[in-house]
């Protein structure tokens, strides 16, 4: 199953049914007929100003599925958060809110509902990968670095964290779905890679002329004083926060060997 290179076409055996994960009068149409949830839905912001967005895409969305899923009698729910949601390690959640972003929040509280289904008999897994990489859309977050590299000059911040392929979040994702694996929870992260090791590698691929500039905390700070001022005025919503600038300074590696002990003839894809 790992690593399998067939080309079959899943896509084409999708049936797809819209509805509103935040309208819970929308959500039976989507639950017809299903026997196991994969809950892969979420928003992703680090403005401080989209707080409520995030609350009601994360939070509120998840906290009503759940509760389908306990109704519906749902064999298995399978959630897809975050490394953003943890605390200091792996066993722990952010709990200070001077050390969470308004998206980690979020995301620590849709596991809560996750959590609260078990409690109530619900089946479910639980994945925090890392930043996932693969060129999929746009918005994605290898598409977003490559961005960063269109100029002549690409700032980074001193800060690292932890990557892993979206193939390997799609497959793990699906062996534990089809385990008995249940009541767990999984860090997926291949490797800590710095974001200025990162860069280097994309412009190193892209064969690019762009100088990579460290950007030294001091003028992110700056930034942040001149945002609460603007906001302050009513110029522009508030974006900055101390919890997100700690964020893209860290340093923290994450260990996501514990899913190797349950499948062990898996291995992580290298991420260059």
């Amino acid at each position: 199953f790992f690593h399998n290179n067939g080309k079959e076409n899943y896509y084409n055996r999708i049936i797809w049914r819209k509805s509103d994960l935040e309208n819970i009068t929308t959500l039976d149409d989507a639950f017809e007929g299903i026997t196991h949830v994969y809950h892969c839905a979420g928003y992703i912001s680090f403005k401080k100003s989209n707080s409520k967005k995030l609350f009601d895409a994360n939070y509120k969305a998840t906290s009503n599925i759940v509760n389908f899923c306990i109704n519906k009698k749902i064999k298995k729910l399978a959630y897809v958060s975050s490394i953003a949601s943890l605390g200091e390690d792996e066993s722990n959640y952010i709990y200070n809110d001077k050390k969470r972003t308004s998206y980690s929040y979020s995301k620590y509280l849709a596991e809560i509902e996750v959590l609260r289904g078990i409690e109530e008999g619900l089946p479910s897994v639980i994945i925090n990968p890392g930043i996932i990489w693969g060129k999929c859309t746009r918005n994605s977050p290898q598409s977003k670095f490559e961005e960063m590299l269109e100029g002549f000059f690409c700032f980074y911040t001193k800060g690292k964290s932890g990557f892993v392929d979206i193939l390997d979040v799609v497959e793990l994702l699906i062996a534990l779905m089809n385990s008995s694996i249940s009541n767990e929870r999984f860090v997926l992260v291949s490797e800590n890679i710095s974001y200025y090791s990162v860069l280097k590698r994309l412009k190193e691929k892209s064969h690019l002329k762009v100088f990579l500039l460290p950007l030294a905390k001091f003028w992110v700070y700056v930034l942040w004083v001149f945002d609460n001022l603007f906001s302050f005025l009513k110029f522009k919503n508030k974006t900055i926060s101390f919890a997100f600038i700690k964020s893209i300074y860290s340093t923290k590696e994450y260990n996501g060997n514990k899913i190797i002990r349950f499948f062990p003839n898996f291995r992580y894809r290298k991420i260059f």
